[in-house]
């Protein structure tokens, strides 16, 4: 008997020693969440190139642009145009043309389009790679070599035409090739008896030699990378949602340390488009550079154009309000999203691809943060309601009520889902659900349901989470790979749920482990591995499965750097 009170000292006091040691080794692992968002952040800012290099202009996504403007400058002047190309059988090939003034285009000297516009429209791009056309005509096209031909007679004002092979998707049909340059002669006056070139090297006309020539070969500033940077396929200073979607989250470190280079750099980077807006908004209005630096931001044709790529510049804005970046950025992102973007009947918002209509995960997160924010910064309290509709709009149409799971994408045209439960699709979900969380107004009338959803989203991803922390490609098929940026957005997701009191203190576990996964993608040097490439809406699982990982996509370095500072923050 005396000896129990000695056993039970020893028990106490081991007891202490474990809980010392199990708090020791979760504030190291929190101090390592830190170390590591910081790691990948520091790495973007040494991989970032606020520099423009000159770059020789090339045609882009098959688009043809007949640009005579250097030899026409007034009205009633008439130009030619020919260039051969090449198609892999007999076929029915459809064009899309624009122009102002009248267009005669012959094919092998058979003309198959005539008409005369009397205003200009540039083609304008809808959808990835698709883009609308003033008018449109179809040809039968021999296989092998072909010759098309243009007369052009202008008006005065925009001596260009614009012409596109593509199919009835509106993508660019491949199967016409086109060779080498168009080759232009002129220009005449509108009455001049010159009709048909034809063939030969140069024409002599009323005193003067005319000889066919190239057009000119323009030099353009574009922003550049480096071959020898981990990531090289777009520029980390380019406006688009996964940028903005990795700086807004480097900003956070603004507030998890006391180190002042990441508010420095977001400021230099807003600040290097603001100083060249108006320079590549000439480039490409004017000069049709479909895909130059800051496109995007010119297209503005969906929500991956507007609502993640502006995140940075609002919160640095609701930090030091600058009205030159309000006007020139904030005001048209916000009129884009608010009155352009196009939406189901319901008012939920849709894409035009792959087919009308459709609805995707990644809009609901390309669309309530910044809903909650300009509702913040303009003080427009029915933008709350806009970001509840949408919530509640697209779980309407995604959600898929036997596994809790949400289904890529929904298609108006079969009134059906996709078919297949993609992992970031699920996290863009879950991230924009903790925006709501954090900036609705817990007063609102739909704040408790938005917590219940939350809640049981969050014990549906505790399912599917493997005994390494990671979350599948496809969250429902162990056979696919197990993909990085879907885990940090779950572990982020539930260390923030846990330190807020979204959810109860079980998840820590799961959290914690999610991260532990995370960090083992990351590299010394804060070089991130195996983030899922850009992934449109797939129709069966291999389209999934067989996704390209990149090493330091931006697509997913965002919400490794938030899941990192959210670890660090529990308590």
């Amino acid at each position: 008997m005396p000896a129990q009170p000695h056993h039970k000292k020893i028990c106490i006091a081991l007891l202490g020693v474990l809980c010392t040691c199990l708090l020791q080794a979760q504030e190291s692992i929190q101090q390592q969440a830190l170390s590591a968002s910081v790691r990948v952040a520091d790495k973007l800012i040494r991989d970032t190139r606020f520099r423009l290099d000159a770059v020789p202009q090339k045609e882009e996504l098959g688009m043809q642009v007949i640009d005579f403007r250097d030899m026409i400058t007034t009205k009633d002047r008439k130009a030619f145009a020919v260039r051969r190309f090449t198609v892999v059988a007999d076929s029915l090939v459809g064009f899309g043309i624009s122009h102002e003034g009248q267009a005669i285009v012959s094919v092998n000297g058979s003309p198959v389009y005539t008409s005369t516009n009397s205003s200009f429209t540039a083609p304008k791009e809808y959808a990835y790679n698709r883009f609308h056309f003033q008018k449109t005509f179809r040809v039968l096209l021999k296989k092998g070599t072909n010759e098309i031909s243009i007369r052009y007679v202008s008006t005065g004002k925009q001596a260009v035409v614009f012409l596109r092979a593509q199919n009835a998707a509106g993508d660019a049909d491949n199967t016409v090739k086109f060779e080498k340059q168009w080759q232009l002669l002129g220009a005449f006056a509108k009455n001049d008896a010159v009709t048909d070139p034809g063939k030969a090297h140069y024409l002599f006309f009323k005193g003067k030699y005319y000889t066919w020539q190239s057009p000119p070969q323009r030099m353009i500033p574009q922003l550049q990378v480096d071959s020898t940077l981990t990531y090289f396929r777009d520029p980390y200073l380019d406006w688009n949602y996964s940028n903005g979607n990795t700086v807004w989250s480097a900003m956070m470190l603004d507030g998890a340390t006391t180190d002042p280079k990441y508010r420095s750099y977001v400021k230099a980077y807003t600040g290097f488009m603001m100083d060249h807006l108006d320079y590549f908004r000439a480039q490409y209005d004017s000069l049709f550079v479909w895909r130059g630096s800051f496109h995007r931001f010119f297209r503005m044709s969906m929500l991956d154009d507007a609502g993640s790529a502006v995140l940075p510049y609002l919160d640095l804005y609701a930090i030091s309000p600058d009205e030159a970046i309000k006007k020139k950025i904030l005001d048209p992102v916000a009129d884009y999203i608010l009155h352009k973007q196009v939406r189901l009947s319901d008012g939920t918002y849709c894409r035009p691809e792959p087919v009308e209509y459709t609805v995707w995960c990644d809009d609901l997160f390309m669309s309530v943060p910044f809903l909650l924010r300009w509702a913040e910064i303009t003080n427009n309290v029915s933008l709350y309601d806009e970001a509840v509709k949408q919530f509640n709009g697209f779980r309407k149409y995604l959600l898929d009520p036997q596994t809790g799971l949400f289904h890529h994408g929904w298609f108006s045209h079969t009134q059906q889902r996709s078919p297949v439960r993609w992992g970031r699709a699920n996290g863009w979900i879950a991230w924009a659900t903790m925006e709501l969380l954090e900036r609705l107004p817990a007063s609102h009338r739909a704040y408790t349901g938005i917590l219940e959803a939350f809640r049981s989203q969050m014990n549906t991803l505790r399912q599917y989470q493997e005994s390494n922390g990671m979350w599948h490609q496809v969250l429902d098929k162990p056979a696919s790979f197990e993909e990085t940026s879907c885990t940090a957005m779950f572990t982020m997701a539930m260390a923030k749920g846990v330190r807020k009191g979204w959810i109860n203190n079980s998840f820590r576990e799961a959290a914690l482990k999610g991260w532990k996964a995370v960090q083992s993608k990351i590299d010394a040097d804060g070089t991130v591995h195996d983030i899922c490439r850009g992934t449109e809406i797939g129709y069966d699982d291999n389209f999934y499965f067989t996704r390209q990982r990149f090493n330091q996509d931006p697509r997913g370095l965002g919400s490794v750097i938030a899941a990192g500072i959210e670890v660090s923050q529990l308590k």
